[in-house]
């Protein structure tokens, strides 16, 4: 039994993704597949406990009615994901880091606290568009690079009022 401000439950639920799935299935403790004829399913047995996980087909939420179609970005910087990633880690996590992007030259990267003043470093970036200055929260970043995959992630942008789509 499970306690919770609902009561006692004898069962209880969770989303998780394609990718959090995979992660599972890479754990010990997956260690077999409930029924063959529900494909994504995995099943996990402990000291008095079982839980069985589903992979859930189609997307949660329906992202592509939010996101600006690929290819409309006014502008596109290229950056090596681990560089990003490293940078973001020399920043308050939860405050906006500011982003100056021009043609043909690194990208610096500046946050200020009242704390500690302003902070700074700057990163390789090949970025094709008009110069643009953005605020992104730098644990959003961090994460999204820990996320992807590839070498290198491409930041697509519009202008400082429009959402950033990072992509691998």
């Amino acid at each position: 039994m499970l306690r919770s401000p609902l009561g006692s439950l004898s069962a209880a639920a969770f989303l998780a993704g394609r990718r959090g799935i995979q992660e599972m299935r890479g754990v010990e403790m997956w260690v077999e597949r409930p029924d063959p004829k529900i494909p994504g399913a995995v099943l996990a047995r402990g000291a008095g406990w079982t839980l069985w996980a589903r992979e859930l087909e189609g997307s949660f939420p329906p992202y592509e009615a939010i996101l600006p179609a690929r290819g409309s970005a006014t502008g596109m910087a290229r950056v090596q994901r681990k560089e990003l990633r490293d940078a973001m880690k020399l920043f308050s996590p939860w405050l906006a880091v500011r982003f100056h992007l021009k043609n043909g030259g690194p990208a610096p990267l500046t946050q200020r606290t009242p704390e500690e003043g302003e902070r700074a470093t700057e990163i390789p970036a090949a970025h094709d568009g008009p110069e643009i200055a953005i605020a992104l929260c730098a644990n959003y970043v961090r994460e999204a690079c820990e996320a992807a995959e590839g070498d290198e992630v491409t930041v697509e942008l519009w202008d400082s009022s429009h959402a950033v789509v990072m992509r691998e």
